[in-house]
């Protein structure tokens, strides 16, 4: 089926490089002098392709700005390899020179016995009031400009084990840093851009605003992020030389979802309807039709053979919304608008008879309403000891929490086959935050420490996949590293956009790849990806918004096209 090397990357958190270096060393031989030689030497041949455009680097005015961690002795290490280029490089240390120690200290010692000019920032003022924090910068930018102006400019200040927030030296060092750069320097950050945190992407307070970055073994989470590109510039990354062995024995907390061409097998061309996967959507209710036909139209336009929409006979008109590909299921009498037992009882042999013929999917939610009824709706349905693969959204979500509340379904009701998606305010209810509680996450899921915390809670208890959507959706199961879709894409801000996503994510799980089935997680991360694509192909027919939940539908085709060969 899908090889996971074709659809994810590694993203690794700053504990996890820490934990990969002390095993490193101690039991691989790996010393970390030659880590961080590595580190040097990758970074100047990344350096090499970034700077191709700016011209000789003989004689190139480069200075280095390096903090007293291991970031700033990879910045020491890579003085030494553009001194060998012909640059003329100036080292500059947060740190004074004496009191480096370890591997940073033996590299400082390589650089400057090879002739690389070392010496002290020299930081005459310890405050943190902005405008001192403005003079100590001009102070440090009139330091560092004192034999001319630099062409090229390397941060090594602080690596992504950097904690918020910026101390005064080292934010009057980050503004030093961004002066240059505004007055034409290339800057050039090792690792990640001093201030910039390493799980959020976001300045803390403030970044370098790097030209280009290179990152090592794995990327950073936050580097990842949209937002975090103005900070980062052109981002690469690069091996050290650490054992395979070690990282696939320990992987890291995080997988960028990143699938190229060929991720999916092609199509057969014998493949009949059939193959396709039937997908059954459980919604809709008064004034709520437009979301099950969204996820309708989503499952159509991500591939299924067969789609049908189950609600209340009154409903079904409205539902299908001219629409002929998408078939109804109308239950109960012609005017019924609301679900009621006899209707459960009418389906549940219907979705027992789609499990028997297998390739088939449900998604159960969208527009469903949240009457006394739809909680014995949604517990008959996940209840019944055959069925298809489920996605759980919407209202479908409503009666869940994480812990016992009158009224609430149970967890155990769902299974390792089925995939929920909630958005922020309805992951909050699924944690019982709604009521008073909220102040445990202050932030409201929308920052990536925040949703991993949530993401990690959640999974510890409940062995479906769990998609938490939002800019920077993640997807996780169990104890799998949390999977990152990197995507904040605007034009998916619409009501109905998260229909066509459960829709979409149906339509995968129901789908025959050549003999294969995707699993849920699988499933939940492609949709997530097949997603965020689409909201991009959406922005660019729609560069202001306007669009709307329907045209993310339309581009579903072209967005799953991407994936399979080229």
């Amino acid at each position: 089926m899908i090889a996971p090397d074709l659809l994810f990357s590694p993203l690794a958190a700053p504990e996890d490089i820490a934990r990969w270096d002390r095993r490193a060393a101690a039991e691989y031989a790996l010393p970390t002098l030659l880590l961080m030689e590595n580190a040097a030497r990758e970074a100047l041949r990344a350096l090499e392709t970034a700077w191709a455009q700016n011209g000789d680097w003989n004689g190139l005015e480069a200075l280095v700005l390096a903090g007293g961690g291991n970031n700033g002795g990879d910045g020491i290490a890579l003085s030494r390899h553009l001194l060998n280029r012909g640059c003329r490089v100036r080292l500059f240390t947060l740190t004074a020179l004496g009191r480096y120690r370890g591997t940073s200290r033996s590299h400082l010692n390589m650089a400057r016995l090879a002739g690389v000019r070392a010496q002290k920032l020299h930081l005459p003022m310890r405050t943190a009031e902005a405008a001192h924090i403005d003079d100590l910068a001009r102070g440090l930018l009139r330091q560092l400009e004192g034999e001319g102006r630099p062409r090229l400019v390397v941060d090594a200040l602080l690596g992504a084990g950097f904690r918020a927030p910026l101390r005064a030296e080292a934010l009057a060092a980050v503004r030093a840093l961004n002066l240059l750069h505004e007055r034409g320097a290339f800057v050039f950050a090792l690792d990640i851009p001093s201030g910039l945190d390493a799980l959020s992407g976001r300045p803390a307070p403030e970044a370098v605003r790097a030209d280009a970055t290179v990152t090592f073994t794995a990327a950073k989470p936050g580097l990842c992020l949209p937002w975090a590109a103005e900070y980062t510039g052109q981002l690469r990354t690069r091996e050290i030389g650490l054992p395979a062995k070690l990282l696939r024995e320990d992987p890291a907390a995080f997988r960028l979802i990143n699938p190229g061409p060929g991720v999916l097998p092609a199509p057969d061309q014998r493949m009949h309807k059939a193959q396709k996967g039937r997908v059954l959507i459980v919604g809709g209710s008064a004034g709520l039709t437009g979301a099950p036909g969204l996820a309708a139209l989503a499952a159509a336009r991500a591939g299924a053979g067969l789609v049908t929409v189950a609600a209340p006979a009154g409903l079904c008109a409205d539902i299908k919304h001219g629409r002929p590909e998408i078939m109804t299921l109308p239950l109960g009498a012609p005017a019924d608008r609301e679900w009621r037992p006899a209707h459960l009882e009418a389906l549940l042999p219907y979705v027992a008879e789609l499990a028997k013929g297998g390739r088939s999917a449900l998604a159960l939610g969208p527009g469903l309403g949240r009457t006394a009824f739809t909680a014995d709706l949604v517990r008959g349905l996940l209840g019944l000891p055959e069925r298809p693969p489920l996605v759980l959204d919407a209202d479908g979500l409503f009666h869940f929490r994480l812990e016992a509340a009158p009224g609430a379904l149970p967890l155990s009701l769902l299974r390792t086959g089925d995939a929920l998606t909630p958005h922020p305010g309805e992951m909050l209810r699924l944690l019982n935050c709604s009521e008073g509680r909220a102040a445990e996450y202050p932030g409201r899921l929308l920052e990536l420490p925040e949703r991993l915390r949530a993401l990690r809670r959640f999974c510890a208890a409940c062995p479906a996949t769990l998609l938490l959507k939002g800019a920077g959706t993640l997807v996780a199961q169990g104890q799998a590293p949390a999977a990152l879709a990197p995507f904040a894409e605007p034009n998916l801000a619409v009501g109905g956009s998260g229909d066509v996503l459960s829709g979409l994510i149906a339509a995968l799980l129901a789908r025959d790849f050549n003999g294969a089935r995707l699993t849920p997680l699988l499933a939940a991360c492609l949709g997530a990806y097949a997603h965020g694509r689409a909201g991009r192909l959406t922005r660019r027919k729609f560069p202001a918004g306007g669009n709307l939940a329907s045209d993310l539908a339309e581009m579903l085709p072209l967005a799953l096209a991407e994936l399979y060969p080229s």
